[in-house]
């Protein structure tokens, strides 16, 4: 059951929860959960709890992280 979260492989941070923990996570290319940490992957019985909005986690993210959640746009767009 997901409660109504989505968990499209579209992309977002989720906060999920498994039998042990609940962390950030993203869907990998299998449809599975992905750490969003350190992309290891998640127990099969992993659920979304709620989707994380970046701008709640960006302040907290190393550099390199931010630039993988929020990739630089084209300034040549017209």
């Amino acid at each position: 059951m997901n409660h109504g979260v989505p968990t499209s492989s579209s992309g977002g941070v989720f906060l999920v929860k498994c039998s042990d923990c609940k962390c950030l996570a993203v869907r990998g290319g299998n449809g599975g959960w992905k750490s969003f940490y350190d992309g290891s992957e998640l127990p099969a019985n992993t659920v979304a709890v709620v989707p994380v909005p970046a701008e709640l986690i960006l302040p907290f993210l190393p550099e390199i992280k931010r630039v993988q959640l929020c990739p630089a746009r084209s300034s040549d767009q017209n």
